[in-house]
């Protein structure tokens, strides 16, 4: 039998891992902006688990966000004198 936590476990922090390395955030500013909650990666890396309903949460932004760096600040329009 597949322990499918664990799976959803480990995609989640393969997930976090590979979104922080490219964008150069730490993965406590992730849990804030998701679910605002900075340790939420420290618990899951340490055996905890998550609902299902967190793990798609997750997914659905990294898939809205992939190309979007936590650090960027939005763009000011230059106004025309």
């Amino acid at each position: 039998m597949t322990d499918y936590k664990a799976d959803y476990r480990m995609e989640l922090l393969h997930a976090q891992a590979s979104y922080c390395d490219k964008h150069g955030v730490a993965r406590t500013t992730l849990g804030n902006r998701v679910l605002n909650d900075t340790d939420f990666f420290e618990r899951l890396e340490s055996g905890g688990t998550c609902t299902m309903e967190t793990y798609q949460k997750f997914m659905d932004w990294f898939k809205k966000n992939k190309n979007v760096s936590l650090l960027s600040k939005p763009r000011r329009r230059k106004v025309k004198e």
